[in-house]
């Protein structure tokens, strides 16, 4: 907040600091409508409050939605809540404020590498650090020291910066910078600590122990000094290229040193500190010796790496070939290098065993760099290409017993394709190595030893094998278009050869049940072979075809089967990812198997049919209709139908479209059709397919052009649907309305425990009871109580079911009065009048219009008015004896609570819970929903374009038997057809009403 100045520059009256991250991780993203206090921290003065601000912040990310706010009922509820008024009537805020010291000590950093190298200056890195912390910043001196590699400079100095608590951010950046005095300063790395994990100190600290004598060298009391570790971009990568890295450390490739902290919140500072308002720098002479910081020992690092698989090729000019590879592997600043070897279809053949020994690293587990994998391409142009970060805790944990896996790897981000690198978009590969790490005794120890020979004889010794990988289907795929389908195919690789899977169209669930065969020669240890990869393609008929979703099965997993005519392994639903590795919700149902050949060349025969055993079954689909349809590209639905497609291997499926429907609305059209297919489904659940359902908008015409726009889209998994499947099959109208009233209630009633017994729950009369009338379609409703211990309960935990049914039985309505039309004044009032003025005029118009165009017999033009001829003397008096009145004569004062009308009469449990929708009260589900959407999927959610675009709404059943020779459907789709209805509206009264015009009224 500033002070305006129309000359000058505006003065800084306060600010406070918000943390994004903090604020979207509070309740609803919002830091809703809270005060806060202002301070200044460019000023020397005090650091009191300068002032109270009332605000509201709100951090949204992706998918999230921001909350709503009835602004008038809050303003009201603050007035009664809020206390403490001041002299000039306004509320102001209740915390107590409180000043603290954030005291950071910085001691010195290591193995950092140079920074400017050029023929004006010699190597050197001019070093200091910067914090920053609730607007306030503190930097150390500058510390220059020359040299080659592993530079060490030592600030020691310790960083003052006052704290007014409290404050609405905890973040705290500490950044290494490099100083330059002719260009901008260069991030080294920076680390981030929360105020809440700061050691807090309520001990008064007298300023000798601050000071700068000789005697404070053994007089340090604060918090044990700790090493922590730098990562940023690659050496003399700077700019925009390394700024994420050098930002931020924990997706960063490259290690690039380490800092040595302490730091503390003081709560009663010395007293030369307190006068001192703002951030600023104290120096120290305190060492760190052996007694303040972690000892070191020494450690083993050994490293077989086997192979890489999928490696990404680069092809140079100069040497007419794909470029060698080679890998490195570093712990802190110790290396470890690997021979250059070619790359043959992405398969690289590394097969060498190194060991770094009796290297010096820390003591504690946290202060130990992680292993650095680095994937390097060859000359005449050396670049890191792509890189793996492995924890050493993982490795210390599993010391040198660790087995083989493959590590995945990332692209470099700093090295995009177009300046030599990977593609981002990728998939970078992975390498197959055996690591292990640990304390150098331990590798000494026998037990803990690698035969270098018979591991590195695993390795290399092949046989051949055939590869059997057995695709059946997918599910949920990412969606590769506007339209959220695709034309999906499945790509395997292995060994640098490929082979693909016919394509299919429009579906995000295919069903592919095909074979695909390799020949390649193998290690006996399955464990030292490459992985398969799998994945998932679209098919792009005007530019090339994008992978979607990959998945690495690993070669343990396949079954080694006896002979060729060996039964097929039962397959899996395996989880896909992303090309970045990034987990999504996609899956696979597949499985492999290995056989063992005499020779490479040998033929096998063909590959038994992998389609299961089918039965024949019907499924019956109701379309009820569509509701909330968005628009596309800003035209709004107008007449949409529904494609439904039930697929069967072999392209043996079945569909049907609806009507199209524009009733009542294109937004919300129904359709009210049932269809009836026969269809064979698998035995085993295990491969129920999904069922498709698209929504198109069937306009035809200049504007809409001369195809059928996809609304939206949606896979239905067919598996609870089958009778036969015991284990999780629901059957239709039985599910509860998750997250409704009627299932919290369940929910309650389930936690708490049982008060009453069995016999006093028979003697109330509960029990539970399922009534069919014609508009109920076999609803089962939830217990009902007896009228004598209605009070016992909640008066809104009552059914809306009961409620209606009682209202609607044979008794009811032969016993409930005529219907008036009126609705909103009790029936007595209205009996004795002669008919509305208003009515009169609307019946003459009605039989002008009879007259004039004559309807059949049973149809009535208009509806029964209020009977002119009641018995009541009160009102005939008031009036008179005239034909009609006008509703201004009548004295009567209308209500401003409607319970005591009729048609409100029974429903008084609804109108007091705001009028929601009936639907949600319901204890099953009357019909079926399911979400349908639109949209692009990407992993990153805020450059995802999918988005719910609609509801489609029905009953889907699989039956064992034909369903027309029902008596009756299950669903009776007569009830939901349309009727004419009279809406009365009365606007009695108008307030608050604003001008639109300037005018004198």
């Amino acid at each position: 907040m500033y002070d305006f100045d129309a000359f000058l520059a505006h003065d800084l009256i306060g600010a406070t600091v918000f943390d994004a991250r903090s604020v979207r991780e509070l309740p609803n993203h919002e830091f809703y409508r809270k005060w806060v206090g202002l301070t200044n921290s460019q000023s020397n003065a005090n650091r009191s409050f300068r002032g109270f601000l009332k605000l509201s912040v709100t951090v949204l990310g992706p998918n999230d939605v921001q909350q709503a706010h009835d602004l008038d009922a809050e303003y009201q509820k603050e007035l009664v809540e809020e206390v403490g008024y001041g002299v000039d009537g306004m509320v102001k805020p209740n915390f107590t404020m409180k000043t603290t010291y954030l005291v950071i000590f910085v001691w010195e950093a290591e193995d950092l590498n140079i920074m400017e190298a050029n023929l004006f200056s010699n190597t050197r890195i001019e070093a200091y650090v910067r914090v920053n912390f609730c607007g306030s910043q503190a930097i150390t001196s500058v510390v220059c020291v020359r040299g080659r590699a592993r530079l060490a400079p030592e600030f020691n100095e310790e960083l003052w910066l006052p704290v007014t608590e409290p404050t609405e951010t905890r973040r705290i950046s500490v950044g290494l910078w490099n100083y330059s005095s002719h260009t901008r300063d260069r991030p080294i790395a920076h680390l981030y600590f929360d105020l809440d994990d700061i050691e807090r100190s309520s001990k008064y600290i007298s300023g000798s122990f601050l000071g700068g004598g000789l005697l404070e060298q053994n007089n340090y009391m604060g918090p044990r000094p700790r090493w922590y570790n730098l990562y940023g971009a690659p050496i003399r990568i700077q700019g925009k290229r390394g700024a994420l890295q050098n930002r931020y450390g924990n997706e960063a490739s490259t290690y690039r040193g380490r800092l040595l902290l302490s730091m503390e919140l003081l709560a009663r500072p010395p007293n030369e500190q307190r006068h001192k308002s703002m951030a600023h720098r104290r120096p120290f002479h305190f060492k760190p010796n052996t007694r303040l910081t972690s000892a070191s020992a020494k450690y083993h690092l050994r490293a077989l790496v086997v192979m890489g698989s999928e490696i990404p090729q680069f092809r140079s000019p100069a040497i007419g070939n794909c470029t060698k590879m080679r890998l490195v592997i570093s712990i802190g600043n110790h290396t470890l290098t690997y021979a250059w070897e070619p790359n043959k279809r992405g398969v690289v053949m590394w097969n060498m065993l190194l060991t770094l020994k009796a290297i010096k690293l820390p003591v504690l587990v946290e202060e130990i760099p992680d292993v650095c994998l680095y994937l390097v391409r060859g000359p005449p142009k050396i670049l890191t290409v792509c890189f793996s970060r492995i924890a050493a805790a993982r490795l210390l944990r599993e010391q040198f017993r660790a087995g083989p896996c493959w590590e995945l790897l990332k692209p470099e981000p700093s090295r995009a394709s177009q300046l030599g690198g990977a593609a981002l978009k990728t998939n970078p590969g992975a390498v197959l190595l055996k690591l292990g790490f640990g304390l150098s005794e331990d590798a000494l120890d026998p037990d803990f030893s690698w035969p270098e020979e018979e591991l590195l004889r695993k390795a290399k010794d092949r046989v051949p094998f055939c590869l059997r990988v057995f695709i059946y289907q997918a599910k949920e795929l990412p969606a590769s278009d506007q339209t959220s389908l695709l034309d999906p195919y499945v790509k395997v690789r292995f060994c640098g050869k490929k082979e693909k899977t016919r394509v299919h169209a429009m579906t995000t669930a295919p069903l592919f049940y095909e074979t695909l065969e390799f020949h390649e020669m193998l290690p006996l240890d399955v464990r030292f072979g490459p992985d398969i990869v799998v994945q998932v393609w679209d098919r792009d008929v005007f530019s090339s075809n994008t992978p979607r979703a990959l998945l690495r099965f690993p070669l343990t997993k396949c079954h080694v089967l006896a002979s060729e005519g060996s039964k097929i392994p039962s397959p899996s639903w395996e989880n896909l990812t992303s090309i970045g590795a990034e987990p999504i919700s996609s899956q696979i149902l597949m499985s492999a198997a290995l056989i063992r050949k005499r020779d490479l060349s040998e033929r096998l025969g063909r590959s038994e049919c992998i389609i299961p055993q089918m039965r024949q079954a019907w499924v019956e689909i109701t379309c009820v209709g569509v509701r909330q349809l968005k628009a596309h590209r800003l035209r709004a639905p107008q007449e949409p139908c529904v494609r439904i497609d039930v697929p069967a291997p072999n392209d043996r499926g079945n569909c049907f479209r609806t009507q199209p429907s524009s009733v009542p609305s294109g937004r919300n059209a129904n359709f009210l059709e049932r269809k009836v297919m026969a269809i064979d489904m698998p035995e085993n659940p295990l491969y129920a397919p999904n069922l498709d359902l698209r929504v198109y908008d069937a306009r035809v015409g200049i504007s809409a052009g001369l195809h059928k726009r996809l609304l939206g889209a949606s896979s239905i998994d067919l598996s609870s649907k089958l009778p036969w499947n015991s284990e999780a099959f629901v059957a239709p109208q039985t599910e509860l309305f998750s997250g409704s009233d009627v299932w919290q209630q369940e929910k309650e009633r389930n936690e708490e425990s049982h008060l009453r017994t069995q016999s006093e729950l028979l003697g109330s009369g509960l029990s539970q009871w399922t009534i069919k009338y014609p508009g109920d379609a076999g609803l089962q409703f939830r217990e009902r109580l007896d009228s004598n211990h209605e009070d016992d309960y909640d008066e809104f935990e009552c059914d809306v079911e009961h409620l209606e049914l009682e209202r609607h039985s044979p008794d009811a309505l032969s016993s409930m009065p005529g219907d008036s039309g009126t609705g909103a004044f009790d029936p007595m009032i209205l009996s004795g009048l002669p008919m509305i003025h208003e009515d009169v005029i609307f019946r003459e118009k009605q039989i002008q219009f009879a007259e004039k165009f004559p309807l059949d017999e049973d149809i009535t033009p208009f509806p029964e008015m209020i009977n002119a001829s009641s018995t009541s003397t009160e009102y005939s008096t008031l009036l008179g004896s005239q034909a009609s009145y006008k509703l201004s004569e009548l004295p009567i004062s209308f209500p401003s609570q409607w319970a005591a009308a009729e048609y409100i009469e029974g429903r008084e449990w609804w109108t007091k819970q705001g009028g929601r929708e009936l639907e949600n009260h319901l204890k099953t589900k009357p019909f079926e929903t399911y979400k349908l959407f639109r949209g692009k999927f990407h992993p990153n959610a805020s450059k995802s374009t999918l988005r719910c675009v609609g509801v489609f709404k029905g009953i889907l059943r699989v039956l064992e038997t034909n369903p027309s020779c029902e008596k009756e459907p299950f669903f009776p789709l007569q009830i939901l057809s349309s009727a004419i209805y009279t809406v009365r509206l009365y606007i009695i009264r108008g307030s608050n009403l604003q001008q639109q015009e300037l005018t004198l009224y």
